[in-house]
């Protein structure tokens, strides 16, 4: 689990890089499987809050998919990727 000023994000799995909040938005049942398996207690609470949060109301994420670690560890067609899908938010 990473941290940084938009949030926690996960430095492992099928979700590395995202942020745990955006996951609690977009795929709910992987925070949930998390909880019912065996990770480590700060994972777990991470998730907690982020599964807390998301069913506190409606919410929306405005911050990114991925952390700012997702763009420095990608590889350049990843990055290309990444640019793309921004690019074409923008539009």
């Amino acid at each position: 689990m990473g941290h940084d000023k938009v949030g926690s994000y996960f430095a492992f799995g099928k979700h590395q890089w995202k942020y745990v909040k955006w996951i609690a938005l977009s795929e709910p049942t992987y925070l949930t499987w998390i909880l019912k398996n065996d990770f480590p207690n700060s994972v777990k609470a991470a998730c907690q809050d982020a599964v807390q949060w998301a069913q506190s109301g409606p919410k929306t994420w405005s911050g990114p998919e991925r952390s700012e670690r997702a763009a420095q560890s990608a590889s350049d067609k990843e990055l290309r990727d990444i640019n793309r899908i921004w690019k074409d938010r923008d539009d």
